[in-house]
């Protein structure tokens, strides 16, 4: 497995602190979509990117319902998106 998403999570730390206002000091930084899952009794820490989509439903009468349904479907890589190395999968 590469380390793209280390190196690259590391340099963009880098790149926003060198643009934090004087005397500003940076609190928090990371990934903002990554996840546990488990798999075959292991768990491990994998990223992924997010597909959304809102759907309207309808009632038992036939008429469209007022709100919106929205939900996020989570895509994992199978291979890194940065250097082309297969994910491995546990």
């Amino acid at each position: 497995m590469c380390d793209c998403f280390t190196k690259l999570g590391d340099d963009m730390e880098s790149r926003i602190k060198a643009k934090l206002p004087e005397g500003a000091s940076l609190r928090s930084s990371g990934w903002k979509q990554s996840g546990l899952f488990m798999s075959g009794g292991v768990m491990s820490v994998n990223y992924f990117i997010e597909y959304n989509a809102s759907y309207q439903e309808v009632k038992k009468d036939g008429t469209p319902k007022a709100r919106l349904t929205k939900q996020d479907f989570p895509v994992t890589f199978s291979f890194c998106p940065f250097c082309g190395v297969k994910c491995e999968r546990n």
